[in-house]
């Protein structure tokens, strides 16, 4: 049988042939990655409750706990500042594929053994798994795409959906036993092995032809997504940390703290999927509105806690903010350079919200000493809004090169 030139044995154009398999691929690659995401995050979640209980649960103080999550954070800080480098010899797919087996990794070893070598092995793969799966995360989900602030949202859609199963999930099998929460922790975490193996193989980026003239993070574009990724890393620290402190000072009741958490969770959801429709024309004022958002939010909190209504109101409006800027922000920083730098700005977008993460709570920590909680929490929330002012540098920011769809 000859065919026309150009054309398939059913008749049609080559090129939609072509079109529809990599239609096909990329609809693949996106439940592969979303699938990942939920089972790692979810995981994750277990994690931030399990470990600290099999740690009390062996008799180790809040002092040990306390040096274990700083050895954490450490190490993750430093792993992510690498992955740009990384991610030109290895591709991101190899990353993602060995985030969960380094989670499941960590709940075996601490289900082992609780001496405190043992915490620090898993503390440290705990910080080896974060680091990889969401620079690398990150990474995958804006190569190849045409849009890099959809694909994002998804990914921390789909990540902050598992985030919110994880703790629930971890405090309800603890009931009966811390053991059973750490083998549930090892089995979601292998179930994240599948499809981090289905996704779609990129290869490395190319390696730099000539050392590029200043930091990355200081590009046009790329210092305000940096910027804003300090927002984002301050209020998850916050949240975590302080924010139930400041609840309980209002005398607040375990239940209620948990509600008023679970509504700046809850909306930051609502923020990562609302975003994913942003016109282009928004972009400026949403980065404005959402980090003030992000910021002043916790920022008064210490002086509303006492009414419900209106800390409910500061923490939604707060995590919508934060829901909002943790995903414009690396979308910001994919736009904003080449298509082989993407892993390289990513990570240096996730040190920063890292390091920020880490180092938000210590300045309360440092605040309270001299002053009052509500005042040490206003003053470092409104140094969270402080990135809105960086809204200039995306004016400045190249005419993207296009990508496949």
């Amino acid at each position: 049988m000859r065919l026309r030139r150009g054309r398939t044995p059913a008749g049609r154009p080559e090129g939609d042939e072509r079109g529809e398999h990599r239609a096909r691929r990329a609809d693949r690659d996106t439940l592969a990655l979303s699938t990942l995401a939920v089972l790692f995050a979810s995981a994750l979640g277990l994690s931030s409750v399990a470990l600290p209980l099999r740690a009390l649960d062996a008799g180790h103080g809040a002092g040990i706990i306390g040096l274990l999550v700083a050895l954490s954070a450490f190490v993750q800080i430093v792993t992510r500042s690498r992955l740009g480098a990384v991610m030109r010899r290895v591709p991101d797919s190899v990353l993602l594929a060995f985030a969960p087996v380094a989670l499941a990794l960590c709940f075996a070893v601490v289900l082992a053994s609780p001496s405190v070598a043992s915490l620090a092995v898993g503390w440290v793969l705990l910080a080896l798994a974060r680091a990889c799966f969401w620079t690398a995360g990150q990474t995958h989900a804006v190569r190849g795409r045409s849009s890099s602030l959809r694909g994002m949202a998804r990914l921390n859609f789909w990540g902050s959906l598992g985030a919110l199963v994880g703790p629930v999930l971890a405090g309800v099998l603890a009931e009966s036993g811390i053991e059973t929460a750490l083998v549930t922790g090892i089995a979601l975490a292998g179930l994240g092995i599948a499809p981090s193996l289905a996704l779609e193989r990129y290869p490395p980026f190319a390696k730099r032809q000539a050392k590029a003239k200043g930091a990355i993070w200081r590009r046009p574009g790329v210092d305000a997504a940096c910027y804003s990724g300090a927002t984002a890393g301050a209020w998850r620290g916050l949240m975590d940390g302080y924010v139930p402190v400041v609840l309980e000072a209002a005398r607040h009741s375990s239940t209620t703290i948990g509600a008023l958490v679970s509504v700046a969770n809850a909306t930051s959801v609502v923020g990562t999927v609302v975003i994913g429709k942003l016109r282009a024309s928004w972009t400026a004022p949403t980065f404005v509105l959402s980090t003030l958002a992000a910021g002043l939010g916790l920022a008064v909190l210490g002086y509303v806690s006492g009414s419900v209504p209106v800390a409910a109101l500061a923490l939604g409006l707060s995590g919508l903010g934060a829901g909002v800027i943790q995903t414009l922000g690396p979308a910001l920083a994919a736009t904003s350079v080449g298509e082989q730098e993407k892993g390289e700005v990513m990570a240096a977008y996730g040190t920063v919200r890292t390091s920020a993460m880490f180092l938000a709570p210590l300045a309360v920590a440092g605040g309270i000493v001299v002053v009052p909680i509500p005042l040490a929490l206003l003053i470092v929330g409104a140094g969270l809004a402080l990135p809105s002012f960086a809204v200039g540098s995306l004016k400045r920011v190249p005419a993207p090169a296009p990508t496949a769809s």
